[in-house]
């Protein structure tokens, strides 16, 4: 069934090797449902719900094409963004927010296929030397302090895992992650609401996902807080797949508490178009998250480009959350 959002009670720490077992599956889950997502979407991005259903009816398979012309499986920035924070993460051991920044910024240099507005802006004064936080704040300044897009949000998911075990630094951690590029308030209230998502249905510590993201975001940004209230009260057609955050977040979270499967979640969630493969992303990882990797269907896995270096790094902060905080 749909999961839709009060805290259940019961001891995380007291598992069987069955329940451990599925964590672990639930890793891969996020990561690899994060890819999945994106790459499902990818080839989307831009078109109109219309247009999708026009050209292709409704979409259940990797494609390819779209703007950026990519191969069927192929990720765009939101999978190679996440990969960086995934990569520092097990590497060091630690969030290391200045490790992060400078991965960003190679892999910036490498020319990527897509970069955000944003992202663009604090990766040129991340490499002019500006020092981390201050070179998103200075991008956001540039904005007129009006920009909150979910090119932060896209990447955060790495974030859960490591600091599943550890509530207090998993919110610390995920609005740092996003003041390495995007320093709105929208933008890291984001990160953490995901990631405090995540890391819930990661321990299944949650059957009613809405009110615990409103319990979540009491005394934070009224605009995410105001976008979930009114979520029990959206259809489909009230969605907006906008790049705005708050767009995002309610859509890939529409997407999955209307919906049975990852697979349903994800058809639901790209085939609104838009910025399919970010609201892709975010809804993939979510859903991973809940269904784990084992429920990604086998035709989608088998055509997701990198998915074994993705499963190797959710395998690396598996061992890391648990040696950690768990």
């Amino acid at each position: 069934m749909p999961v839709s959002g009060t805290a259940m009670g019961g001891d995380a720490t007291m598992r069987s090797s069955d329940a451990v077992a599925d964590l672990g599956d639930k890793f891969r889950g996020v990561l690899v449902g994060l890819a999945t997502g994106d790459a499902l979407g990818a080839p989307l991005e831009f078109m109109s719900a219309t247009e999708i259903s026009r050209q292709h009816g409704t979409v259940r398979d990797m494609l390819g094409g779209g703007w950026l012309r990519i191969k069927p499986g192929e990720c765009t920035d939101d999978t190679e963004m996440a990969v960086c924070i995934a990569e520092s993460l097990a590497e060091l051991g630690q969030f290391n927010p200045e490790d992060i920044a400078q991965r960003f910024v190679a892999w910036a240099d490498c020319d990527p296929k897509d970069i955000g507005v944003l992202t663009r802006a604090a990766v040129h004064y991340l490499r002019e030397g500006v020092p981390v936080f201050e070179a998103a704040r200075r991008a956001w300044d540039d904005s007129g302090q009006t920009s909150a897009g979910n090119g932060s949000v896209m990447r955060c998911a790495p974030v859960a895992l490591f600091d599943c075990f550890d509530a207090k630094a998993l919110v610390a951690d995920s609005i740092a992650s996003s003041r390495i590029t995007h320093w709105d308030e929208r933008c890291c209230d984001g990160c953490a609401l995901v990631n405090h998502l995540i890391s819930r249905l990661l321990k299944d510590e949650t059957d009613e996902l809405l009110a615990d993201a409103q319990q979540f975001l009491s005394g934070r940004s009224p605009h995410l807080r105001e976008a979930i209230e009114k979520l029990p009260t959206l259809t489909k057609s009230d969605l907006r797949p906008t790049g705005y955050v708050v767009d995002t977040i309610q859509v890939a979270l529409w997407c999955l508490t209307h919906s049975d499967s990852f697979e349903d979640a994800l058809v639901t969630c790209v085939n609104l178009g838009g910025d399919a493969d970010t609201t892709g992303a975010v809804c993939g990882a979510l859903a991973g998250a809940q269904f784990g990797m084992d429920a990604i269907p086998a035709r989608w896995l088998d055509a997701l480009r990198g998915k074994q270096r993705l499963i190797g790094l959710a395998s690396a902060l598996y061992r890391l959350a648990h040696r950690h905080g768990g």
